[in-house]
């Protein structure tokens, strides 16, 4: 089912579940069950089958399309008996007792009580920043459930106790309702048909006549068709969630989440990276940090930014959630951000468990960062150990080249970033080479402190010359000066630009990852001087037959030239092999020679019509004697039925 055709379903379906939603309940319930009554057929019919043989053989009438089918049909019954035991996981995450965390259970207990919902086996405290409920059947299809509640030691901190207490009363309210259960059980049976499916296509086509055109249809109905009904229980959970605490309690929840998952990935996580520059990993505490992080926050323009951002989300199929406006304007309340106050957020509910919760999570931080946390301070001492070497190289007064003066003036503004000297290097470099727009770039990122107008002037230009290459650098730049500054409607229409600007980048650097037979291939247009030099490079790598250069025409950055290197490991008496053809790509991308990006390619085992439009465009053999493409032609199928 196509994303168009799923949306039609959706809304369509929409109407139904408004115009009679007990209707509508049913028929999902219905379609549910269909799954298990096919289920039921197929496995009903294979299970006669085999009684049917089996009676045959014990009459003595065996023969040889017996013993075939038999072979067949008890593989069959297996993988369906096998798929409708869905695997059940406990969430990730810490488990912990309410003897070590009171506070919390009685706040659980207290809520369960009052909403009469089902009991809560397990409590984890996980470190996303986000909370939920999950229901596990202990006996695969037949039931029995083990509920889960999640919590979040992120979520925990950027909410009061009143707060915290209103996003469990939302968590716990789908188990009110019945709507785990349900839920749980809809999304079973998806899993069920797609590890049928699996189990299929794994095997081979044998039997996929019985399931494959009855998933295709049934799968995506399914999803659609339950869609309404997962997205009302979501209302009606926040709905409880009033009702037993308060509708100003929930929204303030959601606000803080709105603002706190900012928080986190804007500013708190990039200040926690910069300690690599000269803190070692061990001393360094994120989950002890986080602990006030959210009420010292005090950029207040920058919380009613986000919350405006927040505010223009819509409701999509992607999510079963309503978006954060809707789900404000069903309890009918504002967006407010309301933090909790200094040492008074939820996490102390934890009691004793909060420590050890802290401990546990920094240390799986630390072993999940340790190696990047190492290419970071390498990366900070190399750059460092490089600006003191050039800046002795100036205070010296010796001669620089253009590549030093660059460096110079790049690593400066992370060293030496004294506006007067970062405008003089950037402005001695646009005037040394005014056709590098870069530079251009450059020079108006660092006016933006001295003379703001005139520094975006420039970078709206350069964005203008090289869309593709700078458009996404220019228009970040410039989208974070608008946010500092408080100027928040230019900064979103940046912002947006920027996202389109790093799409075409994508498209980019995927359009030249790859070449298929689609593409328009023309000669490559190297000077004899340049060719030889390539050539003469490639005569020297061991294993190479023959080889092909063509440039590749392409949409995005079409001013650089794009090259694709075809290369040939076939000889004359004997074929070629995988490990060859590796070995030799590697060392043609590494010793090629080539004038700009290229694309290395074995024309052995690359598909025949690339194959032979590589090698007709005009001039694009530049290795090789006819022999070798005769040989290269009959030992392909050769190697490929080896291969």
């Amino acid at each position: 089912m196509t994303p168009e055709k799923f949306e039609e379903l959706v809304k369509r379906v929409e109407r139904k579940a408004n115009e009679n939603p007990k209707k509508y309940h049913l028929r999902v319930v219905s379609i549910a069950l269909l799954g298990n009554l096919y289920y039921g057929i197929i496995v009903g019919s294979l299970l006669a089958a085999l009684v049917a043989i089996g009676t045959l053989a014990w009459a003595g009438k065996v023969n040889y399309l017996t013993l075939k089918a038999c072979i067949v049909l008890l593989p069959l019954v297996w993988m369906f008996f096998k798929s409708s035991w869905v695997p059940t996981s406990i969430p990730d995450g810490y488990p912990i007792a309410a003897a070590d965390s009171p506070a919390l259970f009685e706040m659980i207990d207290g809520l369960i009580n009052k909403l009469d919902a089902k009991k809560i086996d397990q409590v984890f405290i996980s470190d996303d920043f986000n909370a939920g409920v999950t229901a596990s059947p202990r006996l695969g299809p037949f039931g029995g459930y083990r509920r889960y509640l999640t919590i979040g030691l992120p979520l925990m901190y950027a909410l009061s106790p009143t707060q915290l207490q209103a996003v469990i009363a939302h968590e716990l309210g789908h188990l009110t309702k019945g709507h785990g259960k349900t839920g749980n059980w809809v999304y079973r049976q998806r899993m069920r048909w797609t590890q049928l499916l699996a189990a299929f296509d794994a095997r081979g086509n044998t039997g996929s006549f019985l399931v494959r055109p009855f998933l295709r249809w049934y799968g995506p109905y399914l999803s659609g068709y339950s869609f309404p009904l997962a997205r009302a229980q979501e209302y009606e959970a926040d709905a409880v969630s009033t009702t037993i605490t308060s509708a100003p309690a929930l929204s303030q929840a959601l606000s803080n989440v709105q603002v706190g998952k900012r928080i986190l990935s804007e500013t708190f996580w990039l200040r926690v990276q910069e300690k690599a520059k000269d803190t070692p990993l061990l001393n360094v505490d994120p989950y002890t940090d986080m602990t006030n992080a959210f009420v010292s926050f005090s950029d207040s323009a920058r919380i009613d930014y986000w919350l405006e951002n927040a505010l223009q989300a819509k409701s999509d199929l992607a999510d079963t959630h309503p978006a954060y406006p809707d789900r404000l304007k069903a309890i009918g309340q504002s967006a407010v951000f309301h933090p909790p106050p200094v040492n008074q957020s939820s996490a102390l509910l934890l009691g004793q468990s909060l420590l050890r919760l802290v401990s546990h999570f920094t240390e799986q931080w630390r072993g999940r960062i340790d190696e990047y946390w190492k290419e970071l301070a390498e990366a900070h001492q190399k750059k460092l150990a490089r600006y003191n070497e050039l800046n002795e190289m100036v205070l010296g007064n010796s001669e620089l080249s253009l590549d030093d003066v660059v460096d110079y003036a790049r690593l400066a503004e992370e060293f030496d970033p004294e506006p007067t000297q970062v405008i003089k290097r950037w402005t001695d470099l646009y005037q040394q080479l005014p056709h590098e727009t870069y530079f251009k770039l450059k020079l108006g990122g660092a006016l933006l402190r001295t003379e703001p107008e005139k520094g975006m002037a420039l970078i709206e230009q350069s964005i203008e010359e090289e869309p593709i290459n700078l458009g996404a650098l220019g228009t970040y730049v410039l989208g974070q000066y608008l946010l500092e500054h408080k100027r928040f409607s230019e900064a979103s229409l940046w912002q947006q630009r920027h996202r389109e600007y790093q799409m075409q980048q994508t498209a980019a650097e995927q359009e030249r990852d790859t070449v298929t037979p689609e593409d328009a291939l023309v000669p490559h247009g190297l000077a004899e001087e340049e060719l030889e030099e390539m050539v003469t490079a490639l005569r020297k790598i061991k294993g190479l037959t023959g080889a092909f250069f063509v440039q590749k025409r392409c949409t995005y950055r079409s001013t650089r030239p794009m090259y694709i290197l075809g290369i040939l490991t076939t000889t004359r008496f004997r074929g070629t092999t995988v490990a060859k053809i590796v070995e030799t790509r590697r060392a043609c991308a590494q010793g090629a020679n080539a004038p700009g990006p290229t694309l290395v390619l074995s024309l052995d085992a690359a598909e025949r019509a690339l194959r032979d439009k590589i090698m007709d465009t005009p001039g694009g053999q530049i290795l090789g004697s006819p022999w070798t493409l005769y040989y290269s032609f009959a030992l392909t199928r050769l190697f490929r039925r080896k291969r």
